[in-house]
């Protein structure tokens, strides 16, 4: 089964994102495909494949989340990411925060790394991604989003947020998108 680690933000900052995608989607339209519904986070350790059998060790491993205070971050304006000439995500980085998610990460892709004997992807910056963009955008079709997003977004409001706890995630892909399911969470100390 597909797992990653993650933090979800919390249902106010998601809201507010998803309405943005939303109004994106509908200045160019079948082009963006938001995340499913409830589901934005910040991808900590993505596992990939993982057998059913090494699950128990992933539970275990969550469990030193709890080693980890709390803490706020705070997030930057939305942009688009492109790979070569496409647009691929519309993201969010950590702009505040940023170091002490870093040391999580790698503290749990080390410990999971070493527990489960398999080679783990190392952990990218901290972002969010917002949306995914159609394998048939092209350049123009990033210009246009990136309007809507300038047109659409306060730039002068500061999002911010609280990392609270760490989920064990499930992802299924589906030609939907992907369906995402928390199997387990462990909470950083207060």
């Amino acid at each position: 089964m597909r797992l990653f680690l993650a933090s979800f933000l919390s249902p106010e900052i998601a809201e507010a994102y998803e309405s943005l995608i939303a109004e994106m989607a509908s200045d160019v339209p079948g082009a963006i495909r938001s995340v499913p519904p409830g589901t934005l986070h910040l991808t900590i350790v993505f596992l990939g494949d993982v057998a059913e059998a090494n699950q128990s060790t992933c539970f275990r491993v969550l469990e030193h989340v709890k080693e980890f205070g709390s803490f706020d971050f705070t997030l930057s304006p939305p942009r688009i990411l492109y790979s070569h000439r496409s647009p691929r995500l519309v993201c969010v980085d950590v702009a505040t925060g940023s170091r002490r998610i870093a040391m999580l990460q790698r503290s749990l892709h080390e410990r999971l790394s070493d527990t489960l004997q398999m080679s783990i992807t190392r952990p990218k910056p901290p972002h969010v991604t917002l949306a995914r963009f159609s394998k048939h955008a092209n350049r123009q079709t990033g210009s246009r989003a990136a309007e809507s997003l300038s047109r659409r977004f306060d730039a002068t409001r500061i999002r911010s947020d609280r990392l609270t706890g760490i989920q064990l995630v499930k992802s299924t892909l589906t030609p939907e998108g992907p369906i995402y399911e928390s199997i387990g969470e462990s909470k950083c100390r207060a």
